[in-house]
């Protein structure tokens, strides 16, 4: 069941909205499901009106209970709007907490926007606020902001930024729960984040009283606060959480395993337990800057002259990337920042040491990593030493038989190796001596392998460079945060990897199991090669899978000058197999803006296992959508089946109002993308659409932008010449239809020598009608020449089999519904059959309806 369920609606008005003191449980859905969209709502605010200001302050929501088979709930959600001043959220002094049950692919929200474009309507003094969804998972979130979860408080504050810097999180226990009592909703009086830790507002009630909020501190309070507003809709007698203490400073700073680009340092804890320290390095006799009390650091990031290397609870941190031959202080402050407020509060009398780095050695040019006799134990160190050393020679790192990536750490950064290029190339592969798969396998929120600012890398999974064989994998086991296996940025150019078997397990519409990103520089990521490799998202055997990625190649360039594109890059003879999300779109490349040029040839594209989605959304083989783009080459490639070149049983699908488009491309009009000796095949696809337009329930090549030519050099093979049901689509809804090769685009559109044939489309009972197009163009100037549509030689090639009495059911050899000067020739359209008897089921060979001068000839 779909239907909703919200608490609050705040949708248009003119100048504000006050929406304050209110008390909200006892929400209850329990057939909803409707995947990762929520359907339970505390307050709902669709209000996206002009100059309108949204105060949301001291409301009480407890969301509890369960929901259907996909089921997603939110305390409040919030819609994006691109203007600052419309919709504008002031969100202050709530307490939002999500308890409901999460199932299947739903995901329960503390606080949902509508989409993660940006954060410009939702004010920066949105502050002083309780989220609490449950135990931190992917699908538990404090904040989803419609394609990320941000598991804790603290990711969610880093990513709102300035907003919710002094929120909190926690579970809270109340008087009762039942909306008949007095005290429904009310903090039981426990020590809690609630009493005294609001911010003032111009609300002065609260739920009971007009007049409590109106002036602090208050008198009367037994446990000591009535210091500052309380968070929620009451104002009560509680225990107030105490302000952080000064912790005590570690002791006894030792040095260890001093190399050329890092060292160990450990310390004895701090007597009194502190929560956590933070390690700082600078280079010898900077000036120092102390940490702020209130401040929360990120680690990784500057504090002044330094670098804050770690922070954490642990007593032993090594402190990586080094310069050679440099002498560094080490600065370790304690701090408290759990189960107080005002942290974190650091001790400033500081534990310090002063150590200098080793000078770089002479490496040879074949490098072995390994156990037993080898030069090194882990890539992470050999590489970190040529970034500080850089390289005179081109140089080979050996992964020998013993090697194990258990004394690795990640990202493994390739990145800043002066004299590293086309002269002195790098490249990293098995010993000719490896006879079983090496693994490279941890968790990374960016990637294990970190291409940055780096050219003619070789990654290649050749024992010895030789052979055929795939005998490295490299994998990204993190499900929660992020992480690809490889990513490239900032000018990763001329690299190449091969015969690598690639995995990843992040599901997220913005990542990848191989990740293109953005540049720094003047030029993109170019002319790299991934070849003959597996690429494997991990959903596995899994049905419906939330831990696997969503896009096997995912690429997003820099768009500030072309130069800055990621251009001439070649994904070719891979097998991409098993990324899937079933509430969310999910691509094997997907290619988006900042991108040109690329040629994507010979690759397999498969499911291993039937997946079953969780709501209604579209699974595409190969989409680039980037009209700013040109010259996009897709050629050869297999998409279907189980297995690869499209064999093995059916790719299976089921479930909700799910789409698929084997090739779906936008693209520019400057230099015309082609789309050549594709083989789209070995489908059953069981879906609740209906659409009928566009791409249809079903489509094997959607052109939705740009000049493109589809199979002018070599045709492209939909289904097959022979037999019946190499694709099969099932609609559980009326009046749909499968458009095999669809175009809109308004530019140039040359559609030649394609062949579709074997397609079965049927209703999912006799009042179903389910209809198909071989060939759609709607809009640009089109021409479509020498097409077979349907087998010469196969009764039934193409057919709707559903013998409907009622309602409509569509075969169309080829329907051309709009464009201009539009040419339909010398195509063949045979064995297609239509089996309804309603008086709206049509069986037609040519549907032309055009402006300009229109030119059918030479059909037959």
């Amino acid at each position: 069941a779909t239907g909703r369920v919200y608490g609050i609606t705040i949708g248009a008005a003119s100048t504000s909205v006050n929406c304050y003191n209110n008390l909200i449980s006892g929400l209850s859905n329990p057939d909803g499901s409707n995947g990762i969209t929520d359907i339970l709502r505390g307050i709902n605010i669709t209000n996206v009106t002009a100059l309108c200001n949204l105060n949301i302050r001291h409301n009480t929501i407890l969301l509890s209970g369960s929901g259907g088979a996909n089921f997603s709930a939110s305390g409040i959600f919030h819609t994006y709007s691109a203007t600052a001043t419309s919709g504008q959220l002031f969100l202050q002094n709530n307490m939002v907490i999500n308890n409901y049950s999460q199932s299947g692919t739903g995901i329960v929200s503390a606080f949902r926007r509508s989409a993660s474009t940006n954060l410009d309507n939702y004010n920066t003094a949105s502050d002083k606020n309780i989220f609490y969804a449950g135990t931190p998972s992917p699908q538990r979130v404090i904040f989803y902001d419609g394609t990320t979860g941000y598991q804790t408080l603290g990711v969610m504050q880093t990513a709102v930024a300035p907003r919710e810097a002094l929120s909190y999180s926690e579970n809270p226990s109340f008087l009762s729960t039942n909306g008949t009592s007095t005290d429904f909703l009310k903090p039981n009086g426990a020590m809690s984040y609630a009493e005294s830790q609001g911010i003032v507002t111009s609300i002065t009630s609260d739920f009971s009283s007009s007049t409590i909020r109106a002036t602090y501190p208050q008198g009367g309070q037994l446990n000591g606060g009535g210091t500052a507003p309380d968070i929620g809709a009451w104002e009560y007698d509680g225990i107030p959480i105490p302000p952080c203490p000064t912790p005590n400073a570690a002791s006894n700073l030792v040095f260890s395993d001093v190399r050329t680009t890092r060292f160990t340092v450990a310390y004895t804890a701090a007597a009194g337990s502190p929560n956590g320290y933070m390690v700082v390095y600078y280079p010898t006799s900077s000036a120092v800057t102390a940490p702020v009390n209130g401040t929360t650091y990120t680690q990784g990031s500057s504090l002044g002259l330094g670098t804050i290397e770690y922070i954490g609870t642990d007593i032993s941190v090594t402190i990586l990337s080094l310069s050679a031959a440099t002498s560094y202080d080490v600065y370790v402050y304690s701090y408290n920042n759990s189960n107080c407020f005002g942290g974190p509060v650091y001790n400033v009398s500081t534990l310090t040491g002063t150590q200098s780095t080793l000078s770089c050695p002479t490496l040879a040019a074949t490098v072995t990593i390994g156990q037993l006799g080898a030069n090194y134990t882990n890539l992470r160190n050999v590489l970190d030493l040529m970034s500080a050393c850089g390289m005179s020679q081109s140089t080979v790192l050996e992964l020998q038989p013993d090697y194990t990536s258990i004394n690795e750490s990640y990202p493994i950064s390739i990145s800043g190796i002066t004299g590293l290029g086309i002269t002195n190339t790098l490249t990293i592969r098995p010993a000719a001596s490896v006879v079983s798969m090496l693994s490279i396998a941890g968790s990374d929120n960016t990637a294990i392998f970190d291409i940055n600012d780096a050219g003619y890398v070789t990654i290649d999974g050749r024992p010895g460079g030789v052979g055929t064989s795939k005998m490295l994998a490299i994998e990204n086991t993190s499900t929660s945060i992020g992480g690809a296996a490889i990513r490239f940025k900032n000018e990763a150019s001329n690299n190449t990897i091969r015969n690598v078997v690639l995995k990843a397990s992040f599901p997220s519409a913005t990542s990848g199991v191989v990740v293109f990103e953005g540049t720094n520089g003047a030029n993109g990521n170019d002319n790299n090669l991934i070849t003959l490799c597996d690429i494997d998202g991990n959903a596995g055997i899994a049905a419906s899978p939330t831990d696997a990625a969503s896009n096997g190649v995912y690429s997003i360039g820099s768009t500030s000058t072309a130069a800055a594109n990621n251009s001439n890059n070649t994904i070719s003879d891979c097998n991409i197999f098993n990324y899937f999300h079933p509430g969310m779109i999910s691509n094997a490349i997907s290619i988006s803006t900042g991108n040109t040029d690329w040629t994507i040839s010979g690759n397999s594209i498969y499911q291993t296992s039937a997946r079953v989605f969780g709501a209604s959304v579209l699974n595409n083989g190969i989409l680039i959508s980037n009209t700013s783009g040109n010259n996009f080459s897709v050629n050869g490639n297999f998409i279907g089946g189980s297995q690869p070149m499209a064999g093995g049983t059916p790719w299976t699908m089921s479930d909700f109002a799910n789409r698929f488009v084997g090739i779906n491309l936008a693209a520019g009009t400057a230099v015309a993308s082609s789309i050549q000796g594709n083989t789209i095949t070995n489908f059953d696809v069981s879906t609740t659409s209906n659409a009928s337009t566009l791409s249809g329930t079903f489509s094997a090549i959607w052109t939705s932008a740009g000049n493109v030519n589809i199979g002018i050099v070599t045709g492209n093979t939909i289904g097959s010449n022979t037999g019946t049901g190499a694709i099969k689509v099932t609609s559980s809804v009326t009046s749909g239809v499968a458009i095999l090769i669809s175009n809109s685009s308004t530019g140039l559109v040359e559609i030649r020598n394609n062949n579709i044939g074997s397609i079965t489309v049927l209703g999912s009972s006799l009042t179903i009608g389910h209809g198909m197009t071989g060939i759609r163009s709607s809009l640009g100037t089109a021409t479509i020449t020498g097409n077979t549509i349907g087998s010469t030689v196969t009764p039934n090639s193409i057919n709707a089999e559903t013998v409907i009495t009622t309602g409509t059911q569509a075969v169309t050899g080829i329907h051309v519904s709009g464009g201009t000067n539009p040419t339909i020739s010398n195509n063949i359209i045979s064995n297609i059959n239509q089996a309804g008897t309603s008086t709206t089921s049509f069986l037609r060979g040519i549907w032309q309806v055009g402006s300009g001068t229109v030119t059918v000839s030479s059909n037959a």
